[in-house]
This record gives C-alpha cells, sequence and structure tokens, in this order.
C-alpha cells in the first residue's frame, strides 16, 4: 500500500502522513520547498521536490510533465493532490493521471466553481442558500465613476474586500468607515486580481468537512467550531472543537450536492448572531490545515479517503465525537500575540489576560496540527527554519 501527496508543506499534509503511516503505508510525501514541515516527519518513507506550479507561464506543464513520470514510474496506489492550483491542473488531466493511481476528487466545473470565491457565492445564491452581502468586483468595474460610499451605507461598517482566488486570509482586508475604500479597493485588486466586497458578519463560525464518493454520496462527516482563528477578525481556524449542528449541517450538504461534489472538502460558514441566519462563506474543494481533528474524533477522514480511492466506496457513516478539541500552536501563539499587542479584535470578546488562560488550557486539546510527542521533529523544524528564512533575507 503506497500514497503519494503534494503540498508536504503544510499541516494538514502532517496529519495525513501521520494517519496513513500509522497504518502501514508507505507514504511518499512532495512539495516545491525543500524544507517541507512532513519531511521531517518519522511517517514519510520517501520525499520529493517538484517544479514549483506558482512560477511562470510554463510552471504547470512542468509539473505536469514531473507528476506523469513520477506516477508512471513508480507504483503508487493512491495520489492525494492538495494544493488548489495542482487540483486543477490535476482535473485537467484526469483521464491520463487516473491510469497509473487511484484517486477520488470533484471534476473541472464543480472544483472551477469552489476555488474562486465569487462562482461560489454566486453559485450558493442561485439555489437559495444564505450568504453574506456581496458587491462584485464586476459591479465595481469603473471605478473612477462608482460611489463606493454607498456601500457603506448599504452592508454597515467594517467590511472586508476578498481576492476572488487564494487560500486563507490572503489579500483579505477590513475596512471601516471614513477610511478610503476606493483607494484600498483598487490597491488590493492591483496586488491580488478581481476581488468583491462583503459586509463583515459578527457571530460563530463552523468548519464543515465532508467526504463525497465518485456518485456524489454522502459517506462521512463532522463539524468543527472555530474556537480562535488567525488572523484574528478573519483567517485559519488555530483552534477548533467538534459540535454536532443540523442547522450547519443541512445548507453545507444542499450546497455540495448542487455541485455533485466528489471527494473530500471543507464548507466555511457563519452563524450570524443577528439573524441567526447560517451563511456561506467558501469551500475548500481539498484537505485542509485542521485534518487532525477528524482524526481525533474517531473519524479518520485520511485514511476513509485512501480506502474509498482503492475500495472505490466505503460505508455511509456520519457520527463522531463532539466536543474533541485540536490547536495550531504554533498560529494560536500568534493569536495570542496579537491580542496581547492590540487589546481586541473584530468577532472576538475577550481579554487580554483570559487570551492568556485561554491560550495556557493544555488540558483541554485532544490533539495538535504540529505538535506530536511521538513524532516531534515537524514542530521543532518549524523555528528552525523560520530563523534560516530571516538569516537569509540579511
Amino acid at each position: 500500500m503506497s500514497l503519494l501527496m503534494t503540498d508536504a508543506n503544510g499541516v494538514g499534509g502532517l496529519a495525513i502522513a501521520r494517519s496513513l503511516g500509522k497504518q502501514g503505508i508507505e507514504v511518499t510525501a512532495s512539495s516545491a520547498k525543500k524544507d517541507a514541515i512532513c519531511f521531517h516527519s518519522k511517517y514519510v518513507r520517501n520525499k520529493l521536490i517538484y517544479p514549483d506550479i506558482y512560477l511562470g507561464p510554463s510552471a504547470k506543464k512542468n509539473f505536469l510533465n514531473w507528476l506523469l513520470e513520477e506516477l508512471s514510474t513508480k507504483n503508487y496506489g493512491v495520489f492525494f493532490p492538495i494544493d488548489e492550483p495542482i487540483l486543477l491542473a490535476v482535473a485537467e488531466n484526469i483521464e491520463k493521471i487516473s491510469r497509473y493511481t487511484h484517486l477520488v476528487m470533484p471534476e473541472l466545473d464543480a472544483l472551477q466553481t469552489a476555488v474562486d470565491k465569487s462562482k461560489l457565492t454566486k453559485f450558493a445564491i442561485k439555489h437559495n442558500l444564505s450568504v453574506p452581502k456581496t458587491y462584485f468586483y464586476e459591479e465595481l468595474i469603473d471605478f473612477s465613476d462608482y460611489d463606493f460610499s454607498q456601500i457603506f451605507e448599504e452592508i454597515g461598517s467594517p467590511l472586508i474586500i476578498k481576492p476572488y482566488t487564494g487560500a486563507g486570509a490572503k489579500g483579505q482586508v477590513l475596512v471601516y468607515a471614513g477610511e478610503n475604500i476606493r483607494e484600498i479597493f483598487t490597491a488590493n485588486v492591483a496586488n491580488h486580481g478581481p476581488c468583491m466586497i462583503q459586509e463583515f458578519i459578527r457571530g460563530t463560525i463552523y468548519n464543515a468537512a465532508f467526504i463525497f464518493n465518485s456518485e456524489s454520496k454522502l459517506r462521512s462527516t463532522y463539524i468543527g467550531k472555530t474556537v480562535r482563528q488567525f488572523p484574528v477578525s478573519g483567517g485559519v481556524s488555530v483552534c477548533v472543537e467538534t459540535v454536532v449542528d443540523n442547522g450547519v449541517l443541512e445548507p453545507c450538504v444542499k450546497l455540495l450536492r448542487k455541485l455533485g461534489y466528489k471527494g473530500v472538502c471543507m464548507v466555511d460558514v457563519i452563524r450570524d448572531r443577528v439573524d441567526g441566519k447560517v451563511k456561506i462563506l467558501e469551500l475548500n474543494p481539498r484537505f485542509y490545515a485542521s485534518v487532525c481533528l477528524p482524526i481525533a474524533a474517531k473519524v479518520d477522514f485520511p485514511y476513509l479517503l485512501y480506502r474509498l480511492s482503492i475500495d472505490g466506496d466505503i460505508e455511509r457513516n456520519l457520527s463522531y465525537e463532539p466536543g474533541v478539541r485540536c490547536r495550531h500552536l504554533y498560529g494560536d501563539f500568534k493569536h495570542m500575540l496579537t491580542i496581547l499587542k492590540q487589546g481586541q479584535a473584530e468577532n472576538y470578546s475577550f481579554s487580554r489576560g483570559q487570551t492568556i488562560v485561554n491560550f495556557l488550557k493544555f488540558h483541554r486539546d485532544n490533539g495538535y496540527y504540529d505538535w506530536s510527542l511521538d513524532d516531534p521533529k515537524p514542530f521543532l523544524s518549524l523555528p528552525i527554519n523560520l530563523v534560516k528564512k530571516r538569516v537569509q533575507k540579511r
């Protein structure tokens, strides 16, 4: 049994390697970065460097040539593509790639909708799912004539500017009434491409994850409630806890069924504290940072997707343990430092003192994105790599 996985530089990939390595599966981790965190894990048997798909117009072709050569000359039972540009490249060449290995992933149309926040938002609106109030780039394209001040009047302050594409909180900017929104929006478009403007919703954020089989039938799920995130006012969940909430589950399942989704994914939603509605924020059509959470909650997503890929299907089982909590220690530490520095943040109500107390509640943790007593080297490599990068910049 063997696996080739990409994006070995992420903590989600680390959880995958640990999960499958413990099952006796030979894990080959690959990355464009030589110092990828997974390369330090004892559960990774082989380490590969691939051409960086982000570099230049020929980058995708170079990556695909590398991938097809690797798959055609080695016997990988399963392939997990993780990074979104790689997922798109694989989906465009799925017939060639599936000759050499097994994988279950969304089809190209569903994938293109998922990775573009504007397409996903419009898709959700079309199917009567709640979303934040949104102004799209196409509505604002003539920046010189548009009266941006009316957006504050319509959706309130602050509002959030989001690039159409990109993972995590990259390029997202909070803008408050009184700031020059035209100038900020124009600069963001110049740096990150087309953007949309949305209302900033205060409420509870949930991350609902799913596995669908190749016939778009639901096979496994769990819901995580975001306890803390970084950046503090909107970003990646760095402390998350499993909960049971059908009000969150139902709109997410509806969205994915309408898409005809296949494979693994996570839907980010927020329950608006004003109107109580659950609103779709984004869809990550891949494994994500908090993969350790379902593993700790007795629903091993990496192994389930591996078995689905090899066997063609798995039994439907929607049960998991509620109240399980996992943290990204480095991310949660940065969250704490931010609160200690600025004292407060949007959608976060704890004081500096309570934030310190919350960070120190290690007894509440059931697992970590990065740290493992059984496999400590990946965690210990992070500060070493950070020091190396700072030295190189000098």
